[in-house]
């Protein structure tokens, strides 16, 4: 049972009601169920290539990103973005935007850390490679997240459920896509994979950076969100 009281003021007492219900619901920090499946559908998925010894990597990062997308729009921080309190704390919608959010990029990179660290064992043993999958892959997540606000702010009126979410997809995939393609295409051409990653990270990087910023007008239009 967890005894604890809120001690931090403004948006940043989001991230702390979020922190606080994280510990409640998880199994150990941020780790519970979409963690196990995640980790274990891409422990599963690299076994079921035998062949593709030296692109498995990238196909662990891409098929976990993929699960990552469903399970981030169903995460803690739409619940916050729906209720109308956080529309009214007086802080700037750049500093509101990053509390409500920074449980799940955290989360992500957790996750990351914990799957990559396996991939490491069991198929890559270039820690630059690693180090720049855990980073790639949190920056799905934060595309994931900030793609997820823009479509919200773009598609609003779309009520059906299905619907939204095959627009949240298209949205997201359509940012991430040219980075996934320039990161093969720069592996293939250098038969480097540290390059390759490389260009994937910084590419989310901007990607999530950009969708961040177009993401802060939600805060002044409530019925945006």
């Amino acid at each position: 049972k967890i005894h604890s009281g809120f001690t931090a003021n403004g948006a940043a007492a989001i991230f702390q009601k979020q922190m606080l219900e994280y510990r409640k619901a998880s199994y150990f920090l941020f780790f519970d169920k979409s963690s196990i499946i995640i980790i274990l559908a891409g422990l599963v998925f690299q076994f079921l290539m035998p062949g593709l010894t030296e692109i498995k990597i990238f196909m662990i990062l891409f098929f976990s990103a993929y699960m990552l997308f469903f399970f981030v729009i169903q995460g803690k921080w739409p619940y916050e973005i729906d209720r109308p309190y956080i529309f009214l704390i007086p802080e700037p919608d750049g500093k509101k935007l990053l509390y409500t959010t920074l449980t799940e990029n955290i989360k992500n990179l957790l996750d990351g850390i914990l799957l990559f660290a396996i991939s490491y064992i069991f198929i890559e043993k270039n820690l630059i490679v690693i180090f720049l999958c855990i980073i790639s892959y949190t920056l799905y997540g934060a595309v994931y997240i900030y793609g997820d606000i823009v479509s919200r702010r773009l598609f609003g009126a779309v009520h059906s459920k299905a619907m939204q979410i095959f627009i949240k997809l298209f949205v997201s995939f359509f940012v991430v896509l040219p980075g996934a393609i320039l990161g093969f295409i720069s592996y293939f051409a250098l038969t480097s994979k540290e390059v390759a990653f490389t260009i994937i990270a910084l590419w989310n990087l901007i990607a999530a950076a950009l969708l961040f910023l177009a993401s802060k007008g939600v805060f002044k239009h409530i019925e945006q969100a």
